[in-house]
């Protein structure tokens, strides 16, 4: 009897070890604690929160249309508040948009932040600092937006990677951003103000399968393509790269910045809007090298209707410095190839003055002649040369007989 209860002591002693440790790996799943606002507007009150309690870093703050109160404070001072994650939900039935306001303070957050309201949706801030304390996604809904950040506000990445989801919506970063950590944007429009921190660590790599990632002045990163469009007007972006999708600099039009260049597929697109670089016309500006593939992405050109470019006119559409290496050309456009886009025709040459340049050679009340086409081809060049001293020699051959 001893030896079958010591038996059965070492099994479960063993069943115990081996499960222990498995128990640990089981994630805990967020408990949900909604926001009432019986009390007043305090985010810190746990009497404002269903259960009598503030959430934890192991809870989800949800904030439906129920609530009444939709403007929150947050307690400053005292560190982080942590927090599991947010969540805006619920239909909203009128025409009218239900939005909160979270603001002050500053949260350690474990977990995503999700604007899902339907019907009419919200427009829904957190104006807040926030260091991420794992992965997470900021995700919107078709009918939301999401604002995360402002004045004197720092997203802290704290080495952390951060998806950006605005399926249909929007989501806006804005304030400051720091620490080490890359972003990935899948869909809608991610419009992105904050700035990097001075002497931060901010540097990420931006990768974009989807979507639209609007940069402004101060927006810094690698960028890598797959999809989705790169737009605005960065002159602080790292190494560019697109194997699909769309560069187009400037908001109508712009410029961009950026370290290199490395293009094998999609499309560069340039709007022309007159004869002035960046204010008028789009470019990027490159420090490094090019490499523009050997015809794998598309160059579109978007005149818009209400310039019409004269004959030699010109549009530096991409600038490099004089020790950069260019190779490779767009697609259909090689160096010299001219095309007609909506009845103005254009000549491409990718080193002119350390730049890509399109010169116009033909417009509608302006057609092309060929002439210009023609002599930029060496052999007709050539065959011209030959053709003209065989000219020459012809008249002196005719002057000589007369003479005789």
């Amino acid at each position: 009897m001893r030896k079958t209860k010591q038996l059965k002591a070492a099994v479960l002693s063993t069943v115990v070890g081996v499960l222990s440790p498995l128990a640990m790996m089981v994630p805990v799943s967020a408990a949900d604690v909604a926001w009432t606002g019986a009390t007043d507007d305090f985010y810190n009150d746990g009497t404002n929160w269903s259960g009598g309690s503030t959430p934890s870093v192991s809870d989800v703050a949800v904030f439906s249309v129920d609530s009444v109160v939709q403007n929150i404070s947050v307690a400053s001072g005292g560190g982080n508040v942590s927090v599991g994650g947010f969540t805006f939900e619920g239909e909203v039935n009128d025409t009218s948009s239900k939005s909160y306001t979270i603001g002050g303070g500053s949260f350690a957050l474990a977990g995503d932040v999700m604007a899902m309201m339907t019907g009419a949706g919200g427009d829904h801030a957190i104006d807040s600092s926030i260091v991420l304390q794992d992965n997470v996604t900021f995700m919107t809904s078709g009918v939301d937006t999401l604002t995360i950040g402002g004045d004197e506000r720092i997203l802290d990445l704290n080495g952390n990677n951060l998806t950006l989801d605005a399926s249909g919506g929007t989501i806006t970063l804005q304030g400051e951003i720091d620490g080490e950590g890359d972003i990935t944007i899948e869909n809608g429009k991610v419009n992105f103000l904050a700035e990097a921190v001075a002497d931060g660590t901010y540097n990420p790599t931006v990768s974009i399968s989807g979507g639209t990632y609007e940069t402004s002045a101060m927006t810094r990163g690698n960028v890598v393509l797959s999809g989705g469009v790169l737009m605005g007007n960065s002159q602080f972006l790292g190494d560019i790269t697109m194997t699909s999708g769309s560069i187009q600099p400037g908001f109508s039009p712009g410029c961009l910045g950026v370290d290199s260049l490395t293009l094998s597929g999609g499309s560069y697109v340039v709007e022309i809007d007159g004869n002035e670089i960046c204010d008028e016309y789009d470019s990027t500006a490159v420090l490094g090298d090019i490499d523009l593939g050997e015809g794998d992405t598309e160059l579109d050109i978007d005149r818009l209707a209400a310039f019409e470019p004269e004959v030699d006119d010109e549009f530096r559409i991409i600038t490099y410095e004089d020790d950069s290496v260019i190779d490779g050309y767009f697609d259909g456009w090689e160096e010299g190839e001219t095309n007609t886009v909506a009845g103005f025709t254009y000549q491409i040459n990718y080193d002119n003055d350390s730049a890509v340049v399109l010169s116009v050679t033909a417009t509608p009340d302006s057609p092309d002649t060929g002439v210009g086409s023609l002599m930029s081809s060496p052999v007709v060049t050539m065959g011209a040369a030959f053709a003209a001293l065989g000219s020459i020699g012809a008249l002196k051959f005719a002057d000589t007989r007369k003479r005789k």
